[in-house]
């Protein structure tokens, strides 16, 4: 990465609301045509110490000092970054690719159209977290074209002999396609079919998970107690998410329609 416009660049390519510090890494290497390696060594950081699994103080604070940006730009990544540590239950219910350390992605097909600027939000890497609270569809798991899956970031060592240019995140790396061209699946559709209001509970309690890790603490729905992170972490290993429950994908219920 040059430096001459560096800084007019990353000011261009903010970070956006909600989004994984892996999506905007990723949309950097696609906007200086540069390697994940290139763009790390730039703003003075490993990749690993940004995966939303592991999202350091000191990791954030270097590419603060480099790119300066507002200090709460990724104050969503560090807060659950932390707060996963402190549930005290294995990072297992993160997606992670078969190469190496780099964490799978879902996505929504609708948030990928209509964001000014497509990107990864934070909760798509965890595996309990099934459908989209804006736009109420399920995650899509992987491209609707040729069915590879979403990893962060992007490898673009062998750009130049791609056959398809990637200029935003709403193509798929491999095949180019948009993401978003295919038909979500709405959560209310899932009552149609058998055992559709046990998939709804198992989607409502990835949410409420979420939104622990996010808020810092859990709440009974009978009584609204507060839980402590320790206590969502131990309903968590009971095996009540929609990481322990296969068939809450998108493609299946379109195949049945």
């Amino acid at each position: 990465m040059t430096n001459s416009n560096s800084h007019h660049e990353l000011l261009r390519l903010l970070p956006q609301p909600k989004e994984a510090v892996l999506s905007w890494l990723t949309r950097l290497c696609i906007g200086y045509a540069e390697t994940p390696a290139g763009v790390s060594e730039y703003l003075g950081v490993g990749i690993g110490d940004c995966v939303e699994t592991k999202v350091t103080d000191c990791s954030v604070d270097r590419i603060l000092h480099v790119t300066k940006y507002n200090k709460d730009i990724f104050q969503l990544s560090r807060l659950v970054s932390k707060n996963v540590d402190q549930m005290g239950v294995s990072r297992n219910f993160f997606m992670v690719a078969e190469m190496e350390s780099h964490l799978r992605f879902r996505f929504c097909p609708k948030c990928m159209q209509y964001d000014s600027i497509p990107n990864f939000k934070v909760d798509w890497c965890f595996d309990f977290v099934r459908f989209c609270f804006n736009h109420k569809c399920l995650l899509e798991s992987s491209c609707p074209h040729c069915k590879a899956d979403v990893y962060l970031p992007y490898r673009l060592q062998n750009r130049s002999k791609k056959s398809v240019e990637i200029v935003c995140l709403s193509q798929c790396q491999k095949c180019g396609l948009l993401l978003y061209k295919t038909n979500p699946v709405q959560c209310k559709e899932l009552a149609k079919y058998p055992k559709g209001s046990e998939q709804l509970e198992h989607l409502r309690n990835g949410m409420a998970v979420m939104a622990s890790l996010v808020h810092g603490y859990g709440k009974t729905r009978e009584t609204g107690r507060r839980m402590s992170l320790d206590e969502v972490g131990a309903y968590i290993k009971k095996g009540l998410c929609p990481n322990t429950y296969s068939n809450l994908n998108p493609s299946i219920y379109r195949e049945k329609r």
